[in-house]
């Protein structure tokens, strides 16, 4: 026995009295009331939770979109950045969290802005409410914020003007960003994908990836879309192939949306200590080691590029957008 194990031995043995040996005397008691209470807070937890982890999502959705608005071209919408919400917004079961997290009732209150968007740049701040969009007064509950969604849906890149409670005001003009959603998935699963117009991330990914890392994900799904991979995704398609280069313009698509992509090949490393059995090659993706690799190289490429003071498009792609990129 070490001498550690033997000294806490000895402590243990010290906590009870002489001559006496524990005894368990069951669990203390705890009323249904207690419970109740309990688990109304720890459901208002989750829905603050799942609000947090929207926001952090969308926030690097909107940079990353933004940055790669010029491979999509005929596939954009105006961004405002602001996300909304009535207390019918949310299911019954977490109506009731809802509404203390965040003091929501049938009106159309800002949960959050994302940083740097349009909204926040206007100066709105979480916990507005909005009353009415262009003079139109709008309706309770979710019949509310469809209305706001449709009428700055409406107004392309012409600015709207929100009216708040209490009598202020702010003019907000949108920005052009790429056309795809970016949504979480529950599956339990450590991964991302790309399908229809949405990327996917699971919550699993969420909880790993940093935020750089998530950026370097979402991006890498961002570049299946603009690069209309999905059209290539057939029977005896080469999937390696379509991967490595989803990864490679990922990277580009990061460093024109502003990220630091130094550090992103380590991903794959992080990864790869994390869950050994990606180091080898699967059927449809490329080995961590490669993907390691043609990340270090591309951050090579892009920062020569930028010292050069030349544009950041992929070089080697068959297809990007509505446009051919061949340097």
């Amino acid at each position: 026995m070490s001498r550690l194990a033997l000294l806490m031995l000895l402590g243990l043995a010290a906590c009870a009295p002489a001559g006496q040996s524990l005894r368990a005397t069951g669990p203390v008691t705890i009323s249904a009331g207690e419970v109740a209470v309990e688990s109304a807070f720890q459901r208002q937890l989750v829905v603050e939770q799942r609000m947090l982890d929207r926001q952090r999502l969308e926030t690097v959705q909107f940079r990353l979109m933004r940055g790669a608005v010029d491979f999509c071209a005929g596939r954009t919408r105006p961004f405002y950045g602001l996300h909304v919400a009535t207390e019918r917004s949310f299911g019954v079961r977490m109506r009731g969290p809802a509404r203390d997290a965040f003091g929501l009732d049938d009106r159309v209150k800002v949960l959050y802005v994302i940083a740097g968007s349009p909204a926040a740049v206007a100066g709105l701040r979480p916990g507005a409410t909005i009353v009415a969009v262009d003079g139109r007064t709008l309706p309770p509950g979710t019949a509310g914020t469809r209305a706001l969604k449709t009428a700055l849906d409406a107004r392309g890149a012409a600015p709207a003007r929100l009216t708040l409670a209490g009598g202020g005001a702010v003019a907000l003009s949108p920005v052009e960003t790429c056309d795809f959603d970016v949504t979480i998935s529950s599956r339990r699963s450590l991964n991302a994908y790309a399908i229809g117009k949405r990327i996917v991330v699971t919550r699993e990914m969420m909880w790993f990836a940093r935020d750089d890392e998530l950026a370097l994900v979402v991006a890498h799904e961002l570049a299946h879309h603009v690069l209309r991979h999905a059209d290539r995704a057939v029977p005896g398609a080469n999937f390696k192939e379509i991967e490595a280069e989803a990864d490679y313009v990922g990277l580009y698509i990061m460093a024109r949306a502003g990220y630091a992509i130094e550090s992103a090949p380590r991903f794959w490393r992080r990864l790869a200590a994390n869950f050994p059995g990606a180091i080898g090659a699967a059927a449809t993706h490329p080995a961590t080691a490669y993907r390691y690799l043609v990340l270090r190289k591309t951050v090579r490429e892009i920062n020569a590029k930028i010292a050069a003071g030349r544009p950041l498009t992929p070089n080697r792609v068959r297809t990007l957008a509505a446009n051919d990129v061949t340097g």
